[in-house]
């Protein structure tokens, strides 16, 4: 979706022009806004509301509604643009204004005069329709986004979490996180360009779909304020087999642990967790225009067993074992806690809720073409496997899941393509941030390429 900012300067006269009509108006009723509660009814003389509009040529403007309710469909609010006026049209620079999108009730918290205006953007479906489910990519091993139902064309491999993966060699899945809500080109900063894992549904309310990203290039040691970092190993032999997906050729590397002298496999304990998900960090400050749609999520930090992980050879069972049904829990005799003498899991081991994590190792396994989720990760290194397999770089890289047998490894991708496990604090491999991204988060514009990569809506609170 494009915005053209000349329908905005067009706007502003329109916006003075009725708050000085309908202020006068209001002002001789006497009320205080913070008073009125009016269960979806739009009082013209209190509020001003402006519809998004599609025009022709693909761009977007705002126009009046005169409408008496506030739109309960198809539209969500724009708390940037939204705002107030005082008795002089001056705009109170103070966030008093409030709209509850559920159930659509406008507040503004205040003991003065005050008239507002209201902007709502059209809704985006959360998944771009264009992308779902086609089957002569998938075929070919191209990327597309396959809906995992477990009853569609891959339903015995599928998931089954309702959730939309990307899938195949290289799909149009970039996102750019500049802060630039309208731009159609490149995203300027390879810092900020990140692609969609998939959407999906929240555990608390499955009809809501969240938005899960991973950093497209490799995170580097300026980004994290660490000094003197290692060299993550790159495998260019296979090369040829797949259209290049990162730009980085020198990849910096960190221990998963984030320091040699901490051996055990516990990501809470891990500094290059903290490092990542620390609020002042450099890392989520330079993300800061995002903040308040990155979900504070729960991660499952407590992966399973090496065989259980690696040598299923459905990618299904894989996934049950470490995401679903038959995931860990603190009754599970094969998780170990090094921390209490080997004794079964604590709930510290096998969860996590924070802003940042890192891809699962299924999730890994689930962006290659479906036909060959029937292979098992520990032999994810054939050509097919690796060329038809957005996530694979050719760089050792580390995952978020641990085999949960072993107090001191964590599973990686290897530089052919396969995944198995490697000691948290021996060695220094790639990292990708993923976020999550809440569910009402909507895509402006862009088409997913790397050219003109999505880019996100900033009004959500």
């Amino acid at each position: 979706m494009k915005f053209n900012n000349r329908y905005l300067l067009l706007l502003i006269p329109m916006v003075l022009t009725i708050v000085i009509i309908n202020y006068m108006s209001f002002d001789k009723k006497d009320t205080k806004l913070y008073d009125v509660k009016l269960r979806n009814i739009v009082d013209k003389n209190m509020f001003a509301m402006y519809l998004e509009k599609k025009q022709e040529d693909g761009t977007s403007t705002y126009v009046v509604d005169e409408g008496s309710t506030w739109p309960e469909e198809g539209y969500t609010f724009n708390k940037t643009m939204s705002g107030c006026i005082d008795g002089d049209g001056n705009k109170i620079e103070e966030e008093i204004l409030t709209y509850d999108e559920e159930t659509h009730i406008a507040t503004v918290d205040t003991g003065i005069t005050a008239y507002c205006y209201l902007y709502f953007d059209i809704k985006e479906a959360f998944v771009p329709d264009m992308y779902v489910s086609d089957e002569e990519k998938l075929s070919t091993g191209d990327g597309y986004l396959v809906y995992h139902d477990g009853e569609g064309t891959y339903a015995a491999n599928e998931a089954g979490d309702k959730s939309y993966r990307f899938s195949g060699n290289n799909p149009n899945n970039y996102v750019c996180l500049d802060g630039n809500t309208s731009g159609d080109g490149e995203c300027e900063d390879i810092t900020k360009l990140y692609r969609v894992i998939g959407w999906f549904p929240e555990e608390n309310d499955p009809s809501k779909y969240r938005m899960k990203i991973i950093k497209s290039e490799y995170i580097t040691s300026a980004e994290l304020e660490i000094s003197s970092p290692g060299k993550a190993s790159k495998d260019t032999s296979y090369t040829t087999e797949y259209t290049s997906r990162v730009e980085s050729t020198d990849v910096d590397g960190f221990y998963w642990s984030g320091d040699s002298s901490i051996e055990w496999n516990n990501w809470r304990e891990s500094t290059l967790n903290k490092t990542l998900n620390s609020e002042s960090g450099k890392y989520l400050t330079s993300l800061s225009a995002y903040t308040n749609i990155i979900e504070n999520t729960k991660w499952y930090i407590g992966g399973n067993t090496l065989n259980n992980i690696t040598k299923q050879s459905s990618m299904k069972t894989a996934y049950d074992n470490e995401l679903g049904a038959n995931k860990l829990t603190t009754s599970s005799s094969q998780c170990t806690d090094n921390s209490t003498s080997k004794v079964p899991c604590t709930d510290a081991l096998l969860y996590q809720t924070s802003k940042v994590g890192l891809m699962y190792a299924t999730e890994y396994g689930y962006a290659s073409a479906p036909k060959n989720w029937g292979t098992q990760l520990y032999s994810y290194d054939k050509k097919a496997n690796r060329s038809e397999n957005w996530l694979y770089n050719g760089v050792n890289e580390w995952t978020l899941s641990r085999p949960a047998d072993i107090t001191y490894a964590a599973f990686y991708v290897y530089s052919s393509g396969y995944v198995y496990d490697h000691a948290v604090s021996d060695v220094r491999l790639g990292v990708r941030p993923v976020l999550v991204l809440k569910s009402e988060t909507t895509i402006k514009s862009g088409d997913g390429s790397k050219g003109s990569p999505w880019r996100i809506n900033l009004q959500s609170s």
